[in-house]
């Protein structure tokens, strides 16, 4: 997870700048994982500031929960263990609510949505980086045993009640909510084996196939040619790699 927030780290900056998050405000971080996020958050509001960190995972608060000792920012940083649709926000509580890869989970978007409205101060901004449409991606030379995990992993997505293509209709959501977008950044991505960022996709695949022949999503032998396929690609400086694409919004309550 660090390396994962390190190098999209210059996105998140982008959209807080864009958000106008400074030193003082309060900040909801909805699905804070291990808090990566959360301390960069904590570390901008400053002191007079304060970052309410919510994920469902006992294990990535706990982690969280040891960073925040270290540093000595209890008094900064509030931890909340919870599912997004029982949040139970106070109205007018946070100046902004940063959401990365939190809502593309949720079973129920639209009742997170209005909760994060009722929570939000008039002008207060929900910041969302999220997938557009996490279905097309090919490596190129093209790998089909790449593709069908690809296949697996978004049926299981969808089964679990999330939606890996949130940012398709999540502005017309925000509007009913009363959320008025404000910037619409798009985010493409390309990459190759020999860039850092080729070690996202790397580890995220290599972590969720397990899991998906758990599922019985996969054989033994589909996955055991998946990591043929990919040791193939990692290995082949020609290959590139479009990343999901993606979303940077930022909307402000009216």
């Amino acid at each position: 997870m660090k390396l994962q927030h390190s190098l999209w780290r210059p996105v998140a900056i982008h959209l807080w700048d864009a958000a106008e998050i400074k030193e003082g405000m309060r900040v909801l971080d909805l699905g804070c994982g291990p808090g990566d996020a959360t301390l960069d958050l904590a570390e901008r509001v400053g002191p007079t500031g304060a970052v309410v960190a919510v994920d469902q995972s006992p294990q990535f608060l706990f982690h969280l929960q040891e960073s925040i000792r270290e540093r000595g920012w209890e008094a900064r940083i509030e931890i909340k263990q919870s599912e997004f649709a029982q949040l139970e926000l106070e109205p007018d509580a946070f100046d902004a609510v940063w959401a990365r890869w939190a809502l593309c989970w949720d079973p129920d978007p639209i009742s997170t949505l209005a909760q994060i409205s009722r929570g939000l101060n008039t002008g207060g901004a929900l910041i969302v980086q999220d997938y557009l449409n996490f279905g097309a991606l090919l490596l190129t030379p093209r790998e089909p045993d790449f593709e069908r995990v690809v296949e697996a992993f978004l049926y299981s997505w969808r089964e679990s009640g999330g939606s890996p293509n949130i940012c398709s209709y999540l502005p017309q959501l925000m509007q009913d909510c009363g959320l008025t977008l404000k910037h619409d950044f798009p985010i493409n991505k390309t990459t190759s084996p020999n860039e850092p960022m080729w070690q996202w996709p790397t580890t995220f695949y290599i972590s969720f196939v397990p899991e998906l022949v758990r599922l019985k999503l996969l054989t033994e032998e589909e996955a055991a040619d998946f990591h043929n396929a990919w040791a193939r690609a990692s290995k082949n400086p020609k290959t590139t790699f479009p990343l999901p694409e993606m979303r940077g919004l930022v909307a402000r309550k009216s």
